[in-house]
């Protein structure tokens, strides 16, 4: 026969006291002296009770948890804001519940919905590359659970986003570029359907006005970050007369990506492409040729604001806050001078 897990209603049973006696003592409250504690902790630790927390939760009216989807934990970026949240949430006596969507809408509704059902008071997600309809967000705050967009900040849609400042990150970058003496400088942009792609094509954009540098349109192209799309236009552009020196990729494991190619294909030009993206990989620090410089985004820290804005949102859903964005400061990272 299956043991049953103990029970207050068992233990009150036992003792021959009232049920809100050891519910009380077992919370440590003040009503309850001193004997009657001992007693209740003891019997407690010889039954090895364990409080029923759904219980708990759900007299609070609150589970205490906060959903999290990300794209890919392969991702060191994604990975780092993780570490962020959960440390910040730690702190709050909150757990989180951590899925992944692989940038697949389909996967990111089943997950959304797995998240109503288990009653998360918030989540935290870094949307799918697919994703341009928000409506399965909108069903949980329909249900006072805040949605908190991390990283990926949805295109043409209100919501509470902290984010990176990826415009002025690739300012950065191109700026080094340009002030570096590079002329033929290419984007290895992310998916179109993305705000953040939009983002670090403005900024390119930007720092080319910024110094009157032509913009060559062949130049700049959009990944869906597979290996196969990314060798497609590394090859246009290398096959060009003036093609690029300098390239602004995505993210870093798209950095690495470029260069491992370069070296396999193009190893005559490969000393000639310089290459900076997204992430600041810690891998970077110790290559022997690593990319001459990379873009910190803070994910950690990105993590700790999301987690921050979610639990500043969810006793305030009944009168909700005016939708806004909380964005980072980005700062470029150059390797080169330590080599």
């Amino acid at each position: 026969m299956e043991k049953k897990a103990p029970t207050i209603k068992e233990m009150a049973r036992t003792l021959g006291i009232s049920v809100s006696a050891v519910s009380k003592a077992l919370n440590n409250h003040p009503s309850i002296g001193l004997y009657t504690k001992e007693r209740v902790e003891r019997l407690a630790q010889k039954l090895n009770y364990v409080p029923n927390q759904a219980a708990i939760y759900f007299k609070q009216k609150k589970t205490c948890t906060i959903g999290v989807i990300l794209p890919h934990l392969t991702d060191h970026f994604y990975t780092n804001i993780l570490c962020g949240a959960e440390i910040e949430a730690m702190k709050n006596q909150y757990n989180l519940i951590m899925c992944q969507s692989y940038d697949s809408l389909a996967r990111e509704k089943e997950l959304v919905s797995f998240m109503q059902k288990n009653r998360v008071d918030g989540l935290l997600v870094a949307t799918s590359k697919e994703t341009v309809n928000f409506n399965h967000f909108q069903a949980l705050e329909a249900w006072n659970i805040p949605v908190v967009h991390i990283a990926r900040q949805p295109r043409q849609h209100d919501s509470y986003c902290v984010i990176s400042n990826v415009r002025d990150g690739a300012k950065q970058a191109v700026d080094y570029f340009i002030q570096q003496g590079h002329r033929h400088i290419a984007h290895l942009n992310g998916p179109e359907t993305m705000a953040t792609s939009r983002e670090r094509h403005s900024g390119y954009l930007d720092a080319h006005r910024a110094f009157n540098m032509p913009i060559h349109p062949e130049l700049i192209k959009h990944t869906d970050f597979s290996r196969d799309r990314n060798k497609q236009i590394l090859d246009a552009w290398m096959q060009q007369e003036d093609y690029p020196t300098a390239i602004l990729a995505f993210k870093d494991l798209i950095v690495l990506e470029i260069m491992n190619l370069l070296k396999k294909y193009y190893p005559d030009k490969k000393d000639q492409v310089k290459v900076i993206g997204f992430g600041n990989h810690q891998l970077l620090q110790y290559m022997d040729h690593p990319p001459c410089a990379s873009i910190e985004e803070q994910p950690a820290l990105l993590g700790q604001k999301a987690v921050n804005l979610l639990l500043d949102l969810m006793p305030r859903m009944d009168d909700k806050p005016a939708y806004h964005t909380i964005a980072l400061d980005c700062k470029l990272v150059p390797y080169e001078s330590i080599v």
